[in-house]
């Protein structure tokens, strides 16, 4: 499971970084731990945002999150989050593809300079249709639930002529800089 966008906004603020480098989710963990005497792992937090592969966190995890937060419950945290995810030109930039119609065209740009256009498709998955920079192709195929401005591209799967290829994470250093939907 990945965290929901607002819930990852929060944590973000809470720790006043980007949690765009390695370093910084150990740190995080170790912030966690002293705020509410719970320990959760540097890679099940990096599960939780998207960059490693998904597992379903247990449900003290998410008490922890929600008690590092401030909030008496991840009922409760949940309950306030509800509601704040925004579409493309909400508060937080998100957009997630699998919920498009398919043959709805994504141009996503990305730091270092990287551009890319997708095709969303029927089975939730999107394809790359042009590419300039990084090591995306054209015709990948891309399982993305959401893309979001000012994070990375992450990318959970990557299927290359029909042979699954692992994850793929873009814009580490910068996050996306530009999403648009083309009509």
């Amino acid at each position: 499971m990945i965290l929901d966008p607002y819930i990852q906004k929060l944590i973000r603020e809470r720790m006043a970084c980007d949690l765009s480098r390695p370093s910084q989710f150990d740190a995080l963990a170790l912030d966690i731990e002293a705020r509410t005497g719970e320990r959760i792992g540097v890679n099940t937090l990096k599960r939780l945002f998207g960059l490693l592969p998904e597992v379903k966190p247990t449900e003290s995890t998410f008490q922890t999150i929600a008690r590092y937060l401030g909030y008496g419950s991840w009922r409760l945290l949940c309950k306030s989050a509800a509601g704040k995810n925004s579409e493309i030109d909400g508060d937080n930039g998100a957009l997630y593809p699998p919920d498009l119609p398919a043959n709805t065209r994504i141009t996503v740009n990305y730091e270092p300079r990287r551009h890319v256009v997708l095709t969303t498709m029927s089975d939730g998955f999107c394809r790359v249709e042009e590419v300039s920079g990084g090591k995306l192709m054209v015709g990948d195929m891309l399982d993305v639930p959401m893309i979001v401005t000012s994070q990375p591209f992450i990318v959970r799967r990557l299927f290359r002529q029909g042979k699954d290829i692992g994850s793929y994470t873009g814009g580490i250093e910068g996050g996306i800089t530009l999403i648009h939907l083309n009509s």
